[in-house]
């Protein structure tokens, strides 16, 4: 077995211990505490890591400076930035999705068990009970997928795909939005994070991204 499947499998020897029985009467979490506990750390993670991608790669950073000062020039985009006209921003949607891409915010999602019987899976025979799990770092770094420099980030990866080849493009976001789960099973807080992660990056680029004294050498908390 290689040592890509040992790492996102694990096998149900030890069942984890049964949750506590919540008390009569204890009031169950809503949807809003549900989707602001999902789209809250990990999309702050998304974040940073993003910001810091940018930060180290001028050229990334002064494209999408451009592109938003462009757009405000134009009136292309209020303040603060809608949804919607950030989706129409081609370069921003680049690099939101190679930070996602490149810094995935969780390793795996819920795990799935085999069902009876079991079920072979690319030659190998899981039996029925295994918990599978998918290996997002392995998938989002993978050169077959993103070519040979996936493990650096260069947004400009989705510019170009999106121009030669919009089936490929597509089928790379499908791939990147994996890191919410899929199907019944998709993250709740996923439309919360999209939303967060297309507003800040603007947001930011008009307080602190345009001054030259938000740089890596001598960045402060007082530089914003």
């Amino acid at each position: 077995m290689s040592w890509q499947l040992r790492c996102v499998l694990k096998f149900n020897f030890f069942p984890p211990p049964p949750a506590p029985p919540v008390p009569e009467g204890s009031p169950s979490p809503t949807n809003y505490d549900l989707i602001s506990m999902a789209g809250s750390d990990t999309t702050a993670n998304s974040i940073r890591l993003t910001l810091l991608a940018l930060l180290t790669t001028p050229s990334a950073l002064s494209r999408l400076q451009s592109e938003i000062t462009h757009a405000i020039s134009h009136n292309l985009i209020s303040s603060p930035i809608s949804n919607s006209e950030a989706l129409s921003l081609p370069y921003l949607q680049a690099v939101i999705y190679e930070g996602i891409r490149l810094y995935p915010p969780t390793n795996s999602t819920f795990d799935k068990q085999v069902p009876p019987g079991g079920v072979t899976l690319h030659n190998y025979y899981l039996p029925e009970g295994t918990q599978l799990l998918n290996n997002t770092i392995h998938m989002m770094h993978s050169t077959e997928i993103f070519g040979p420099d996936a493990d650096l980030f260069r947004p400009e990866r989705w510019i170009d795909m999106s121009e030669s080849d919009p089936t490929r493009h597509k089928e790379w976001i499908g791939i990147v939005d994996l890191v919410f789960g899929y199907g019944k099973y998709v993250c709740l807080g996923k439309a919360l994070a999209m939303m967060e992660l297309n507003k800040v990056f603007v947001e930011v680029r008009s307080s602190c991204l345009g001054r030259r004294d938000f740089r890596m050498r001598g960045l402060t908390e007082s530089s914003c």
